[in-house]
């Protein structure tokens, strides 16, 4: 017994206190991309990164505060840009962490998270598609939400998860001389239960002066053995001098077989700009072949295409991802 009493004393001597714990991860998408594009721009063809996912560059640390209390940070950079930004690339510089820059602290309470990162729309679409790189028909969603796929200086609560559901809370402030350009707030519900997820959003944003913005998304997949099917919608009224309204959704089907995953979307989406409306249209086809854990190639088709705007894209790509 007195053994014991002795080393224990002596274990507690020589304890350091706890200290953060910091992981570094990211991915990189790289491989040929050619853009055959049926308007005023030019074809692109080269070596691009991002065409079947965002490569990025990730910093994380996290720090047990006790009491049940977490600490938490993240820094995330996009990498690429080469050869085209936009049409090949992800154009988030590297280095400036463009992609995230917030800390959590979380509990049984739930999370706060403080900081620039995804918004409760962006999370709302995130992952429910077979497709987020610039090679899909997810481009017309991300266009019709006006590409935002973050927010700065945000302050979001989450909810802790009870038989699967949860909610985010998000909100936005921002004023200048009484301008509230950029302030605004969203909502999310969210569940996922057994083969089925599910999530909804609404926001709501001052983007300028005389531009007020309302988004509302929603997605839902369901896993059936072995076939997952998804579906996406997203509305947006933009109110300022001249009254737009978007509407558009995404279907898909995915399956594995073996090493391989198959992978398929359409999109459409109506756009009205006073008297004048513009419908989009989209589709993908892909394959991703599993060379080991962290490692995959794929190759993708997809095109999309704007009635009366003269307006088809095509876009192929084959290409490598490799994670860490």
């Amino acid at each position: 017994m007195k053994k014991h009493l002795i080393a224990a004393a002596v274990a507690g001597a020589l304890a350091v206190p706890a200290i953060a714990q910091v992981s570094i991860s990211g991915r990189l998408d790289a491989g040929y991309s050619a853009i055959d594009a049926q308007d005023n721009s030019k074809d692109t063809t080269g070596i691009g990164y991002s065409a079947d996912t965002s490569s990025r560059l990730t910093f994380k640390a996290s720090e047990d505060l006790g009491g049940g209390l977490k600490a938490a940070l993240v820094l995330e950079a996009g990498i690429g840009g080469a050869p085209k930004a936009g049409d090949l690339g992800q154009s988030t510089s590297f280095g400036s962490f463009g992609r995230a820059q917030y800390m959590t602290l979380s509990g049984s309470f739930g999370q706060i998270l403080i900081g620039y990162a995804n918004s409760t729309m962006k999370r709302t679409l995130e992952g429910f598609g077979s497709a987020n790189g610039t090679t899909n028909v997810l481009g017309i969603l991300p266009n019709l939400l006006d590409n935002d796929d973050s927010r700065n200086h945000q302050i979001t609560y989450s909810t802790p998860k009870m038989a699967g559901f949860s909610v985010d809370l998000e909100g936005r402030a921002s004023e200048i001389d009484e301008d509230d350009t950029n302030s605004g707030y969203g909502v999310a519900a969210n569940y996922a239960g057994g083969p089925v997820k599910v999530r909804a959003s609404y926001d709501e944003e001052a983007v300028s002066a005389d531009f007020d913005r309302k988004r509302t998304g929603a997605a839902i997949a369901v896993n059936l053995g072995g076939v997952t099917l998804h579906g996406m919608y997203a509305d947006l009224e933009r109110e300022g001098a001249t009254k737009t309204t978007e509407e558009g959704y995404e279907l898909g089907v995915s399956t594995k077989l073996g090493a391989t995953e198959l992978f398929a979307s359409m999109a459409k989406n109506e756009v009205k700009t006073g008297a004048t409306s513009v419908d989009e249209d989209g589709f993908n086809v892909g394959a991703r072949y599993s060379l080991s854990k962290r490692t995959y190639a794929y190759l993708i088709a997809g095109q999309t295409d704007a009635d009366g705007a003269n307006k088809k894209v095509s876009q192929t790509a084959i290409g490598i991802v490799h994670k860490f």
